[in-house]
């Protein structure tokens, strides 16, 4: 997640009927327009995204759909960090910490001890650290029950990434007082920090995320002064780096696996590296929105985007191209509507069919199928997918909306 937002005018490209055969990022109804900034998918299927005027959006099927939370703020929240599926906190301006215990039916505010806009949060177990503005880092050791502040009251720069790797072992990346990219380490959970400011391949910008493999092995993303987005990894504790330049500013990184990780920026920029970042690779997103953050599941395969305007991208086999290809459309017979699936390129003698998360039959692998839906509201809308039967070898995901043809 990063505080740098690009204030260009983009779009989104929202296909309901059919998804790219390009791509497998399937955009999803937000409900809302505020521009989301951070994102925190669990494996259980349970997430949370938070955004511009206190916005906190809820799922419990991996992403599918999602609902509006009540946050009790306008305030901008910029990130979120979720231990199970109750528990998590939500960071934003003016030194604003949100707490919940209950799966975000109630958010309580905690002190902070500061005024700096919060951008950046990371558990690891109890142990966690957050970033901010005017160089500001804070530490807890109670899951942000409590905070303690580290650093603050520098002029300029900030942090805008923060990973916990361990209890004890931490980062986080921004910029310093004199536009350089700047990163600082931990070992005491927080309390003492040593700093390595840096550029990007004699480039002054900042960092905008981080992830670190261990003590030595890094990423961080960014945008440098020209507008142009870094990637930049380092193997030796973040002293020297290694930079590679996109014409699009890079933001949120996450690595659900050393040989799975995923980086968004810019105009829809999606790029993954299977090399613990040393490479990566672009993949098509379908919108020219600006993304700010991304998180998978364990599995590096469920991922969720978050950017510009109530983006939500959606991937359920880790942004690959090809695969299954599902196409879904609707038509009426004597009041009754029913969804017309077809698909391509399964390979299994059978295929379950989902909806809305749900197994609703397993069926020949001939091509297509028709779910007879009954009588339904004008506006309803149903998400389907079509998987190897007994797999998690899955198509895109084809949403139809009643009487949208």
């Amino acid at each position: 997640m990063s505080i740098l937002k690009k204030t260009h005018l983009a779009f989104l490209l929202f296909f309901l009927s059919s998804l790219s055969l390009f791509g497998q990022w399937s955009p999803v109804n937000s409900g809302t327009t505020s521009t989301l900034n951070g994102v925190y998918l669990l494996d259980s299927g349970t997430g949370y995204i938070v955004g511009d005027a206190g916005t906190i959006l809820k799922t419990t099927d991996a992403g599918v759909t999602w609902t509006a939370l009540t946050s009790g703020t306008t305030e901008t929240l910029y990130d979120v960090h979720f231990f199970n599926a109750d528990e998590g906190v939500a960071v934003g301006g003016n030194g604003l910490i949100l707490r919940t215990t209950d799966g975000g039916a109630i958010w309580q505010s905690v002190p902070s001890g500061v005024t700096d806009s919060l951008t950046a949060v990371s558990f690891s177990g109890a142990n966690g650290i957050c970033g901010g503005t005017s160089q500001t880092i804070l530490y807890s050791t109670d899951s942000g029950a409590s905070w303690h502040v580290g650093q603050t009251g520098f002029f300029g720069g900030g942090f805008f990434g923060a990973h916990m790797l361990s209890p004890t072992l931490g980062f986080v990346g921004g910029q310093n007082s004199i536009f350089g990219p700047l990163v600082g380490t931990t070992v005491d959970g927080g309390v003492t920090w040593a700093f390595h400011a840096f550029y990007f391949d004699g480039n002054e910008g900042s960092c905008a995320d981080i992830f670190f493999f261990d003590g030595a092995t890094g990423v961080v993303s960014g945008v440098v002064w020209d507008g142009r987005g870094a990637l930049a990894r380092t193997t030796n504790g973040a002293t020297d780096w290694i930079t590679s330049f996109y014409d699009q500013g890079m933001q949120g990184i996450d690595f659900p696996g050393t040989d799975s990780g995923f980086v968004v920026g810019w105009a829809g920029r999606i790029l993954k590296s299977a090399d613990s970042g040393i490479t990566w690779l672009p993949q098509t997103s379908g919108t020219f929105v600006d993304l700010f953050d991304v998180h998978f599941a364990s599995d590096g395969l469920t991922g969720i985007a978050v950017g510009q305007g109530g983006t939500i991208l959606r991937t359920t086999n880790g942004g690959e191209p090809g695969g299954i290809t599902l196409s879904a459309n609707t038509h009426k017979f004597r009041g009754n509507y029913y969804a017309d699936l077809a698909w391509m390129e399964a390979t299994s003698d059978q295929i379950d069919i989902y909806r809305d998360g749900a197994l609703i039959v397993t069926t020949d692998n001939d091509g297509d199928y028709t779910d007879a839906l009954g009588k339904q509201r004008k506006g309803a809308t149903f998400v389907y997918k079509a998987c190897q039967a007994g797999t998690q070898v899955c198509s895109n995901e084809a949403t139809i909306e009643i009487g949208a043809h």
